[in-house]
């Protein structure tokens, strides 16, 4: 039975690649790009191909370090400026440190900007209209993440009360202790409630480990990581599968 449904927010609920790559375009077509070694390419598939792969480097880099920004180990802006640079060293290229920081500032201003995909509008209302529970697990600063809460519109079918950031609770994905800080709130028990994430090990082993079903949205048609044993309950690859899951 599905009593509630809990979402990750960042490329689950809106598409961070597209912010990614506008963020990109501003900073090599701008009047910085003259000092950048080379210019993000355009729309043929071969480029896509660069992008897809350098967003996913990125999203890699942020999550193998993001444990040690809540441990102080690493501060946020060492992170951040970590995360791009070494997406780019990844595929032969550098990118010092000031377009990095640079890349940061016009990047988080994107995120000022974001809309809801449109399936995942459709979903909330219509889940919301049958009455399932919902609510938002997300890792991340506070500030930075109730920003995208605001921005997406997001407690017009979400209680203030089920938005869950790491950063508010101290603990984040992939430990289960999240997982059942939602259910704790709710009341609704992990045989009856749902997470939907696109992160293998921070969404779907977090998850499954804390005795919940979930959905994995793989877009992005990433490899299961090697030597998992964790499975998630199902998989869809596009917005309008996860729509016409539940």
């Amino acid at each position: 039975m599905i009593r509630q449904i809990f979402f990750d927010i960042d490329d689950t609920l809106y598409d961070q690649q597209e912010t990614f790559r506008l963020a990109l375009e501003q900073l090599f077509s701008g009047r910085y790009s003259e000092a950048l070694p080379y210019r993000i390419p355009d729309s043929r598939k071969e480029d896509a191909d660069f992008l897809n792969t350098l967003y996913q480097r990125f999203r890699f880099h942020s999550d193998a370090v993001f444990h040690e920004t809540e441990t102080g180990s690493m501060s946020v802006a060492d992170m951040r400026v970590y995360r791009i640079t070494e997406a780019f060293h990844d595929l032969g290229l550098d990118l010092d440190r000031t377009s990095a920081e640079l890349f940061q500032t016009i990047y988080k201003d994107r995120q000022h900007h974001l809309r809801l995909l449109p399936e995942m509008e459709q979903l909330l209302s219509s889940l919301h209209q049958r009455q399932i529970t919902l609510g938002v697990i997300t890792n991340g600063p506070s500030r930075h993440q109730w920003d995208k809460v605001r921005c997406l519109g997001l407690e017009q079918w979400i209680p203030h009360d089920h938005i869950l950031i790491s950063d508010d609770l101290g603990i984040s994905k992939p430990d289960p202790a999240v997982f059942h800080a939602a259910e704790k709130i709710t009341g609704i028990p992990a045989s009856d409630s749902w997470y939907v994430g696109d992160a293998y090990l921070l969404d779907v082993c977090g998850a499954v480990n804390a005795g919940w079903h979930v959905l994995w949205l793989n877009r992005r048609h990433r490899e299961v990581p090697e030597g998992m044993t964790v499975r998630p309950d199902a998989v869809v690859t596009t917005d309008s599968e996860c729509l016409s899951f539940f």
